[in-house]
């Protein structure tokens, strides 16, 4: 589970997380590396992407 206290809200807003095994990322920063046609392995870099979270401030 995951739990996170926003402060100071005054608007809606949305969020999404997105996470990775670090394995296999574009040199410098975090995006994931584009496969290789014909030499991909879907084990090599995991990625996980969540649908976004919407929030209403009352």
């Amino acid at each position: 589970m995951f739990q996170h206290t926003f402060r100071d809200v005054r608007a809606p807003f949305h969020a999404r997380v997105r996470g990775t095994d670090g394995n296999r990322h574009s040199a410098g920063g975090i995006e994931p590396v584009s496969d290789v046609i014909g030499d991909s392995d879907p084990f090599k870099d995991l990625w996980c992407y969540t649908n976004p979270v919407f929030v209403d401030v009352w």
